[in-house]
């Protein structure tokens, strides 16, 4: 993908005023000028037709009707003239050398589609500016992924592979070849359409940051579906299942291998060892998501291939621990049927794994931090799943 290329950069809004005309600001420093910003109006309620008035003559302003980020950016892609797209947040801070850097990681890795990037934070916190230099915190997840992995570390998404959609510069030609934004998901649409460039085609990664993604209180989502911060991971979580689970039934088990099962194209053709290694993959996936129904599936799989191997052991005492002590509040009320699914596991396949042990270790310190919240509900909770693996 060496050589000339055009950029148009496609930023979706939605009652952002106060935030756009630094977002603006950032895209119109870039070293490496955009060759076409796009504003799309969700239909704002707020000053922000009046902020991107304020830019016409270096941006192109649209609006709409309220239908969502999705509707918004597709509508937005019709009007690009430009070879590679940039999908921008109107809360964001592209930083200077973004557009540039993104063009000579593709300069450099020909083979690849399309550029990703680490990125910073910035706390949004009042007399704090986004743009200085001085607030940007890193991010200590790992933002790049090895040749050929980067569709299962985004598949993985929060726990391996941490990078997002205004990262990115892609081909508008494969961004409508994979037929766009789904229009039907209100939230996780960056996410949905970071899976379908990673299934589809190769990425390079640009190595640092192009931006700084801005952590806000402010509310999220459409007029329809429209939430506070608090509840962000909890909406997310509702449409990034539907995602996932999508996947699941696509994908074969020999799939879940690090190189995609090689010549196996079925699970009757894996090894017990392959077919472990890719069910514990699928395991960490499934509970990295909160579906811990499928999740416990795949485990009692695992359980039921014994003996296993010693790092297989220590993969799923990991993931356990770690999914069992409860990072959102919204997962606790998974805790008693995913207790009692392991005690079965444990009966039934006659595991040396201390499933239920590992369970009671993670979830007491998530009942430790829900009883200092004073949560009662999540607690008593809790307690009632503890006392379900003692059993």
């Amino acid at each position: 993908m060496s050589g000339v290329r055009s950029i148009s950069v496609l930023i979706a809004t939605f009652n952002r005023a106060a935030y756009l005309r630094e977002c603006l600001d950032s895209v119109l420093a870039q070293r490496r000028p955009a060759d076409q910003i796009i504003v799309i109006d969700d239909g704002s309620e707020d000053d922000t037709e009046s902020v991107a008035r304020d830019y016409l003559q270096s941006v192109v302003y649209l609006r709409q009707d309220n239908s969502g980020k999705s509707v918004a950016l597709n509508w937005g892609l019709e009007h690009v003239t430009s070879s590679h797209v940039c999908f921008f947040d109107d809360d964001d801070f592209m930083l200077p050398e973004a557009l540039s850097l993104h063009c000579e990681a593709l300069d450099l890795g020909p083979e690849a589609a399309y550029s990703y990037s680490p990125h910073l934070v910035f706390l949004d916190t009042a007399g704090f500016h986004i743009g200085d230099q001085a607030n940007w915190q890193p991010v200590t997840l790992p933002q790049s992924a090895d040749d050929g992995e980067i569709f299962f570390k985004t598949l993985e998404w929060g726990d391996q592979f941490l990078t997002f959609l205004q990262g990115m510069l892609i081909p508008a030609t494969v961004v409508r070849s994979i037929a766009g934004f789904n229009d039907a998901l209100l939230r996780g649409q960056d996410y949905d359409m970071m899976l379908r460039l990673a299934y589809a085609v190769p990425a390079t990664d640009v190595g640092q940051a192009t931006f700084v993604m801005r952590n806000h209180a402010g509310a999220r989502g459409p007029a329809r579906d429209r939430h506070s911060v608090e509840k962000r991971f909890e909406v997310w979580h509702r449409y990034d299942r539907e995602i996932v689970l999508g996947y699941r039934s696509k994908l074969e088990l020999a799939d879940y291998l690090p190189s995609k099962g090689g010549a196996a194209a079925t699970a009757a053709e894996l090894s017990p060892k392959q077919r472990q290694d890719a069910l514990v993959r699928r395991f960490r996936i499934m509970l990295s998501h909160g579906l811990f129904a499928e999740g416990m599936d795949d485990l009692r799989m695992v359980c039921e291939g014994m003996p296993l191997a010693a790092e297989v052991e220590a993969q799923v005492a990991t993931v356990l621990l770690k999914a069992t002590n409860f990072e959102h509040g919204h997962l606790i009320r998974n805790a008693i049927p995913m207790a009692r699914s392991l005690r079965k596991i444990e009966r039934r396949t006659g595991t040396g794994l201390p499933l239920r042990k590992l369970a009671f270790k993670g979830m007491y310190w998530s009942l430790i931090r829900s009883m200092k919240r004073k949560e009662v509900s999540n607690s008593s909770t809790l307690i009632l799943a503890m006392l379900c693996l003692l059993k």
